[in-house]
């Protein structure tokens, strides 16, 4: 009982976080997309001013800034440092060329020296006066190789122009593919960026797409290497020469992949690894393709946390952990299985001080054992779908 109590403790508390403030949390790290001190179409100039603020009210902190230019590996791109005091916000107007002496197009790294916390947004404007230009805020979610995203919003008619952009931020090249549909869902053009180390591209949809009154862009990785991305669009009015800038969304739903079967229940089977052979309970919960699991001893005890989804009839186990105080600190990787209505069959892989290495399993459906009242209220709490909670618990994006 004690063990569950723990858990149920640990999740409400991670519940009340997330209904206690809305929007993105702090980061360390942020990028801003799209930075320019360039000539634009329609008679356009477009420069960047980048708002850094300092939270702090005991203490400065020190950014550190990397311009990644446009189309080029900006590995050993040089940077440039800046002391921002207690509760100050510092503002770097036109950053591209006054900070950092470039003119053209390309993207910002911000990022604190000694993991201190910070805010950064970005605006791009236009004109002799300048117009009021668009908002980026700085972007801290990345998605990865196994990841989709979407950026909604996109316009391509004789009114409005639509560019459309994606920065690298991984050490080795990356292709990252983008597909336009209209609001009817039909495809009208495809475009893969084929991404250097540390850079950024951006092109207009008119230079490989059909016109759309209005439309979305749908976002993948095509290089299996751990990438790491951040995807966008701006929308231009050609009349006025303002732009909005459309941030992406990482679907961390798995909307993009559809499962076999239901596999939400009790199950028991058989395992084997570093922690030893033996049998367990597991209780899993589903919603839709995405999978969640607590691993269970024959006397109750709740050993591992899982994570994932189904596509198909295939499993990939993305993270986990362990829960038992001696394994606090052991975190599932990864893993695969196969499943079936009346099987599933897999392994994961562990480090840490219990479950280092791989875990191979056999389960077959169960009733609910007798010890599952004891369980009651974590299987009521994961089963509410609180998907982020999960998986910011599992350390997952």
């Amino acid at each position: 009982m004690r063990t569950v109590a723990i858990i149920v403790v640990l999740l409400l508390a991670s519940v009340a976080s997330v209904f206690a403030s809305s929007g993105s949390s702090l980061s360390d790290t942020y990028i801003i997309p799209a930075a320019a001190h360039a000539e634009g179409a329609q008679g356009t100039y477009w420069r960047t001013d980048v708002a850094i603020v300092n939270p702090y009210d005991w203490r400065s902190i020190t950014v550190e800034i990397k311009y990644l230019v446009s189309g080029e590996d900006n590995t050993n791109a040089s940077e440039h440092s800046f002391t921002i005091g207690a509760n100050e916000l510092l503002l770097l107007e036109d950053v591209v060329f006054a900070t950092f002496g470039e003119s053209g197009t390309g993207a910002l790294y911000l990022e604190s020296t000694d993991g201190a916390y910070f805010t950064a947004s970005a605006r791009t404007y236009t004109g002799d006066t300048a117009t009021f230009g668009q908002t980026e805020n700085g972007q801290k979610s990345r998605c990865h190789d196994d990841d989709t995203a979407l950026v909604t919003g996109i316009r391509e008619t004789s009114r409005y122009r639509t560019n459309i952009g994606v920065v690298n931020v991984a050490r080795w090249p990356a292709d990252i593919r983008a597909r336009v549909y209209d609001s009817d869902g039909d495809l009208v053009g495809t475009k893969t960026f084929e991404l250097d180390a540390w850079s950024q591209q951006q092109v207009s949809l008119a230079s490989f797409g059909a016109a759309a009154a209005s439309g979305y862009v749908l976002w993948d990785c095509l290089t299996t290497s751990s990438s790491s991305w951040v995807a966008y669009a701006s929308v231009v009015d050609n009349n006025s020469g303002d732009a909005v800038f459309l941030e992406e969304r990482e679907n961390a739903e798995y909307t993009q992949y559809r499962p076999t079967y239901d596999l939400e229940g009790w199950w028991y089977g058989s395992f084997s690894g570093p922690a030893g052979s033996g049998n367990m309970y597991v209780d899993i919960g589903q919603d839709g393709a995405e999978l969640w699991a607590y691993t269970f001893t024959l006397d109750g005890n709740v050993e591992l946390y899982l994570y994932g989804y189904a596509d198909s009839t295939h499993l990939t186990i993305e993270s986990g952990f362990g829960f038992t105080i001696p394994c606090w600190d052991d975190w599932v990787t990864d893993g695969e299985a196969t499943a079936s209505s009346s099987s599933i069959n897999g392994s994961y892989s562990a480090v840490g001080d219990c479950y280092e290495g791989t875990t191979t399993f056999y389960l077959e459906p169960t009733s609910p054992p007798k010890f599952s009242a004891r369980a009651e209220a974590l299987i009521s709490a994961h089963r509410t779908g609180l998907a982020a909670v999960r998986r910011e618990d599992a350390g997952g994006r």
